[in-house]
């Protein structure tokens, strides 16, 4: 089970508001409000970043938490 956060970013508060409760269903993951979607390209630049730390350290559960 991997645990961390997960950014959400959006223009649209009724999409934030899905993503949101979608990523709270889920009881290991929390959401991050990210601001706008044009934010968005900055949060996918750190999960490439994480799954590539992920990789080279052979821990595939890495994940981020903000604290």
């Amino acid at each position: 089970e991997v645990k961390g956060d997960v950014i959400v970013c959006a223009d649209d508060e009724e999409a934030e508001r899905v993503a949101f409760n979608i990523v709270e269903s889920i009881p290991s993951l929390r959401p991050v409000d990210g601001g706008p979607l044009s934010n968005s390209r900055f949060a996918e630049d750190l999960a490439y970043l994480v799954v590539d730390i992920g990789r080279r350290i052979k821990s595939p559960d890495l994940a981020v938490r903000f604290v």
